[in-house]
């Protein structure tokens, strides 16, 4: 096995983000028997790499430590509960109050990103101009 011994950047900006929100979106329930586990917010941020990066589960299984099927629950519980879109507005707001985003609405244009299926999706049809970016 090949080591890595350069992170990309994003990579690296993800594991030294604070995640501490991600216990008040989505609170733990009481304990009731077994092993604790991992803490939501190190899953959390190997599956923002994931996202951001591409990378297989396998990949991330073996840099994390984290097993498969813990990483697949816990992103079906994260899907189930909206905490991607709840940090991300989370994120929104901190932007706002640090000056990063000037106005009331914010838009963001993801025309030229490739659809999952290939095909043209209902809605993007001659979007804009960048449609062939």
């Amino acid at each position: 096995m090949r080591g890595i011994y350069h992170l990309p950047k994003k990579v690296k900006f993800i594991m030294e983000l604070d995640i501490s929100i991600i216990d008040r979106i989505y609170p733990r329930k009481a304990f009731i028997g077994g092993r604790i586990g991992y803490s939501k917010g190190l899953i959390f941020k190997w599956l923002l790499i994931k996202k951001i990066t591409n990378w297989a589960y396998r990949t991330i299984t073996e840099l994390s430590g984290i097993s498969h099927q813990t990483l697949i629950r816990r992103n079906q519980q994260f899907l189930q509960h909206q905490v991607y879109q709840k940090f991300f507005c989370h994120l929104v707001e901190e932007a706002v109050k640090q000056e990063l985003i000037y106005g009331v609405k914010v838009a963001m244009d993801a025309s030229f990103v490739p659809t999952y299926s290939g095909n043209q999706e209902i809605g993007s049809e001659q979007w804009n101009g960048f449609k062939k970016a």
